[in-house]
């Protein structure tokens, strides 16, 4: 369940991207110093959801991991561990 939740958090992150992208298309009368300016923002943005992206998925691999050592350590599948789905 947490995992998916995260991988909703970076689909929409990515999203975002997409959108900045769009949304920075420069217009053909735009001064130099106004574009200059808004692709610094959109330099400053991308960076910012690329890191965002990077610990996303650093994170969802840790837990991947947590999960997997979890499973082997209790001999399971991980499927289908009723205790835990009750607790939540």
């Amino acid at each position: 369940m947490f995992l998916e939740v995260i991988r909703i958090n970076l689909k929409h992150l990515c999203n975002q991207g997409k959108e900045i992208n769009e949304k920075s298309a420069l217009p053909e009368n735009a001064s130099e110093s106004g574009k200059a300016e808004l692709l610094k923002q959109v330099a400053e943005e991308r960076t910012k959801h690329e890191v965002e992206n990077a610990e996303l998925k650093s994170r969802i691999e840790e837990l991947e991991k947590g999960r997997t050592d979890t499973v082997a350590e209790n001999g399971g599948s991980g499927d289908d561990n009723e205790e835990n789905k009750q607790e939540i």
